[in-house]
């Protein structure tokens, strides 16, 4: 008895095939949910559910008002377990442009889940950090941090449109990071995180946890960096 393919994984695997032989470029549009569902004869539902999977594994961008894109080449970051290096430096050192866009930086008090990262009572004021990273003209992440009130307090807000944050720590507040803590998981994005990154909602995002500590163990900083599905991390240990 012969079984058809679910017209999803044809729709996927025409998409892959494409991509494969280079009928469709990076960062070219392609045909839309409307197109795909005349040529396949099918539901716009489907396409949706075709486009999802894609979406998952990073083939594919699906940015919200203008359509569905192929994904650019590989972006991500290596993890250096011997160094307090950030992404934002390995960009540099590569030579692509940074920048920062600020959408809010505020005191609030202190949810239970950040005051016990913090570790500090709920309810104690914090700084909130929310900014763009964007690299190259493209937006790359959305970070979300917390500070402790003393020390978000002698933060200028113009150090947070050109510095990464230990550079502020370190350099500008004199303060001693002697740790830090990652962690790493798949999600799916809100819609305030999805409209950041420019992705559709309820996309499948990478988040990025951290805490930055001193040589006291006292948290400087913690929070989570938000990044897009093809976004890799690599870490590489060195034998002694």
């Amino acid at each position: 008895m012969l079984t058809r393919t679910p017209l999803y994984l044809q729709i996927q695997e025409f998409v892959r095939d494409g991509i494969r032989s280079g009928r469709f470029a990076e960062g070219e549009k392609l045909p839309s949910e409307p197109e795909l569902a005349r040529r396949f004869r099918t539901t716009r539902a489907t396409i949706a559910r075709a486009f999802h999977q894609l979406a998952f594994e990073g083939l594919v961008d699906r940015r919200v008002g203008s359509g569905t894109f192929v994904s650019r080449s590989e972006i991500g970051d290596r993890v250096d377990t011997s160094a307090f290096e950030s992404h934002e430096e390995h960009v540099l050192a590569r030579g692509e442009t940074l920048e920062y866009r600020l959408l809010r930086y505020a005191r609030e008090p202190a949810t239970v889940e950040v005051a016990k990262q913090l570790e500090i009572a709920p309810g104690h004021v914090v700084f909130r950090l929310e900014r763009l990273r964007v690299v190259a003209g493209n937006v790359l992440a959305i970070e979300v941090r917390f500070l402790p009130e003393e020390i978000g307090g002698g933060v200028r807000r113009e150090w947070l449109t050109s510095s990464t944050v230990q550079h502020i720590l370190q350099d500008y507040l004199g303060l001693r990071i002697a740790a830090m803590e990652n962690s790493v998981r798949a999600s799916t994005s809100t819609a305030r995180i999805a409209k950041a990154l420019q992705l559709a909602k309820a996309s499948p995002v990478l988040v990025r946890a951290h805490a930055i500590r001193d040589a006291g163990g006292r948290p400087l900083l913690v929070g989570e960096t938000f990044y897009p599905p093809q976004f890799t991390i690599r870490s590489t240990l060195m034998a002694p």
